[in-house]
């Protein structure tokens, strides 16, 4: 990835985040309204809400990977300043090495969505 685009990467990024958390648009989650099914990452947006209101147990009901993936965010956020900084290349090492452990990922997902549609979040 080059500079532009990490950089515009990086900007979507925060608009996304700002309109999700810090207004009042609603983004439905496409796989519970065509197919009545929670996904992996449905109750997130909740979660990281009560996460800046500092309520983890809250965020933690919502759904179960929202630290884990608040924790990827925040990392995968810094390799990108340091990359736009430094015009090195280590958000494409970091995002490699979270890759080889794709069957781990892939299992968690599975289970998280399978306690989504149990708890019917």
């Amino acid at each position: 990835m080059n500079r532009i685009y990490k950089t515009l990467t990086l900007l979507i990024e925060i608009i996304f985040a700002y309109i999700t958390l810090f207004s009042n648009i609603k983004i439905a989650c496409l796989s519970k309204t065509i197919l009545n099914i929670s996904c992996p990452a449905c109750g997130l947006t909740r979660a990281f809400k009560s996460i800046i209101k500092l309520d983890i147990i809250k965020a933690i009901k919502y759904n179960y990977l929202s630290i884990i993936v608040l924790i990827f965010l925040i990392i995968l956020n810094y390799y990108l300043i340091y990359d736009i900084i430094t015009n090195k290349k280590q958000t494409n090492k970091y995002l490699t090495k979270i890759g080889s452990y794709y069957i781990i990922i892939i299992i968690i997902l599975l289970i998280t969505l399978i306690l989504n549609n149990i708890r019917k979040i």
